[in-house]
């Protein structure tokens, strides 16, 4: 008796082309022939795919598009241009577009849906940004731009719980590189109430600075000042080590085997330092980001009053950056500030937090004279590198007042208000609320200079005394779009430079009698309505002095020149450094060699500015050494004869 038995068949192989079928494909097998089964071999029938393409325009970064396919869903990165999707489709795929959210753009995709038809239909995303910054980049001690700096671009999330002093509530949004004049504008950052720009370039220590923009100031600018590294010192990272720098009581001591890479290896070989000594006593602009300090012990963001800082960073054999291994401590040493007064004999230690441009009370420092030159600095123990800082918190009062148009009557909103400490090394920053109201921390019982200082618009400069209280000022100030602001910052010495601001009275500005010359005995001169103010006139080293240039009187050439008046040194040695500021347009300028200002060529150009008939302005950098009485443009190119009368310096 044979058994019955179940048997599967299948198709192995068709011909080319063909696609074939078995049925029935089980049968039962009693020991008989199989007859009845049926063999089909039909043409293959393939449904055509086709390849979407997609046109991306608009974008100042990568996007993130969307797309499903009859309900599967898939994304893709793009850039600006053409693109082919990576998915294809056939005739009667559903599909549907959707681009992700993409901070400062506003995005649309074009079809959002259809049908697949005999052909799939070019897909088009369409964006806008809204939201820009420009960033000049320049080295401090020559104000030449630097070339091809990066600058990194993080914004605050502002969702609900988050502070300013936490580093993971921002986000990089961007990191691009400066052209060849130092500049870069970064497109479609939003509109963010804090934007923090990192600024790093060879040889230099890295700086930040921090801006905002709004509806109402949707484009900003700043300019982000670099110091160079002072020293760069080799050594064998298997050796305790003391990096020193000559003439400088700056340093820090570093223990055998003290370093880890950025995979936490155990760092051997030659390790390469640079230390820079950051001192803002004679331009807190300087110091990275803003006077704000985060005191985790009191869980609060205070400003801060600096005594000095530097930068300290290192790096191994392959360029790699590197620090202190974990439950590893340094010694460092912080030169004392040439402008500090009354340093204390104990002092935070903070450090800067790049990210969220707020720098963090992390241990302390005392105050020391080194043995041998007298120089006093603050040595403290670190247990990581970044750019240290002794520093004061202090408990600040608010100065209260308000911002107007020209009109007088229009409040000014979102523009930044700037407070800088005269008798002690520290700033601050706040903005106007919608009725052109502003309130800005400053140091108690302390000299101040406060001024609107915005890219859409600044102000006239002015000096302000505080208590013990917070204090109301009784007259809004006027911000004028469009204006001049020059700013000339120096060192200890020389003791007095003076600021000399030229140009035309009558509207062909040609002869020398007919220019009028704004300097410390003509502090203020109306010329064709305009009133240009000599805000501040310092005589004590340091600086500031600033010069308001509402608007320009005539058509013609401007000239801005520093007059050493007395003390010793050079104008070139001091270092002088003029920052000028015009329809929201940063620039830098300082002498490109030294020169004995304290002879005959007393009196450095900086630069000229060029005001066509049509009200262009074109910016023209001299950096020439002339003497005092030729500082001007005669009427035929040459240099006029004014005369100027002593002034006494306290």
């Amino acid at each position: 008796m044979f058994n019955l038995a179940l048997v599967d068949l299948a198709v192995v192989a068709a011909p080319d082309g063909q696609v074939c079928t078995i049925d029935p494909e089980q049968v039962t097998f009693a020991g008989e022939d199989i007859t009845d089964l049926a063999l089909t071999c039909e043409d293959e029938v393939v449904a055509p795919t086709f390849a979407m393409q997609c046109t991306v325009a608009g974008n100042s970064r990568e996007l993130t598009l969307n797309y499903s396919i009859n309900g599967e869903a898939y994304s893709q990165a793009l850039t600006t241009g053409d693109v082919q999707l990576e998915q294809p489709v056939s005739p009667g795929d559903q599909v549907q577009l959707s681009v992700d959210e993409l901070v400062g753009h506003t995005c649309s995709v074009t079809p959002a849906e259809f049908t697949v038809g005999e052909t799939a239909p070019s897909i088009e995303v369409t964006c806008s940004t809204f939201g820009s910054v420009s960033v000049l980049v320049t080295d401090y001690q020559t104000a030449m731009p630097i070339a091809d700096a990066s600058v990194e671009a993080y914004v605050f999330s502002g969702e609900a719980g988050a502070v300013i002093e936490d580093d993971s509530a921002y986000l990089l949004l961007d990191n691009v590189q400066t052209n060849s004049e130092g500049r870069v504008t970064i497109s479609g950052v939003g509109y963010q109430e804090r934007l923090v720009l990192r600024a790093v370039a060879d040889g230099f220590a890295s700086r930040s600075d921090v801006a905002r923009t709004s509806t109402e100031n949707p484009i900003t600018s700043t300019s982000v000042a670099m110091i160079a590294v002072d020293a760069q010192v080799n050594f064998d990272a298997a050796a305790a080590t003391m990096v020193t720098v000559t003439d400088s009581p700056m340093a820090v001591d570093l223990p055998a085997n003290a370093f880890v890479n950025a995979a936490g290896e155990v760092v051997t070989g030659e390790v390469t330092a640079k230390l820079t000594n950051i001192d803002a006593s004679s331009d807190p602009d300087i110091m990275p980001g803003e006077y704000e300090a985060y005191d985790p012990e009191q869980d609060v963001v205070q400003l801060i009053e600096s005594f000095g800082a530097i930068d300290a960073s290192f790096s191994d054999s392959s360029g790699g950056a590197i620090n202190l291994a974990e439950g590893t401590q340094a010694t460092i040493r912080i030169p004392l500030a040439q402008r500090a007064t009354s340093p204390p004999a104990t002092i935070p230690l903070i450090h800067f937090n790049e990210v969220t441009g707020i720098w963090e009370v992390e241990g302390e420092a005392t105050l020391q004279t080194d043995s041998s030159s007298g120089a006093q600095y603050y040595e403290g123990v670190v247990g990581h590198f970044s750019t240290w800082n002794a520093d004061v918190l202090f408990d600040s009062i608010r100065v209260n007042g308000c911002v107007f148009e020209e009109d007088g009557v229009t409040p000014r909103r979102n523009v930044r208000i700037r407070a800088e400490g005269v008798n002690y090394i520290g700033r601050s920053s706040a903005y106007t609320n919608g009725e052109g109201d502003y309130s800005i921390r400053v140091r108690p019982n302390s000299q101040i200079l406060i001024s609107v200082d915005d890219a859409s618009g600044i102000s006239t400069t002015f000096p302000l005394v505080t208590g013990s209280e917070d204090m109301t000022l009784p007259e809004c100030v006027v911000a004028v779009p469009g204006a001049m602001r020059v700013t000339l910052t120096w060192g200890e010495n020389p003791r007095d430079l003076d600021t000399h601001f030229m140009g035309p009275t009558v509207p062909n500005g040609e002869a020398s009698t007919e220019r009028f010359r704004i300097y410390y005995s003509n502090s203020n001169q109306t010329v064709n309505g305009v009133t240009i103010d000599l805000d501040v006139d310092d005589t004590s080293s340091y600086g500031p002095e600033v010069t308001t240039v509402p608007a320009f009187p005539y058509p013609g050439i401007y000239r801005y020149a520093v007059h050493h008046y007395s003390g010793s040194g050079s104008v070139f040695q001091s270092p002088t450094r003029v920052e000028l500021q015009v329809n929201g347009e940063n620039y830098a300028f300082a002498p490109s060699q030294d020169e004995d200002t304290d002879g005959t060529n007393d009196t450095w150009i900086a630069f000229d500015i060029e005001v066509a008939e049509d009200g262009s302005v074109s910016v023209i950098r001299v950096d020439q050494y002339v003497p005092r009485a030729n500082s001007d443009i005669g009427n035929d190119g040459a240099n006029s004869m004014m005369l100027f009368p002593e002034k006494s310096v306290d």
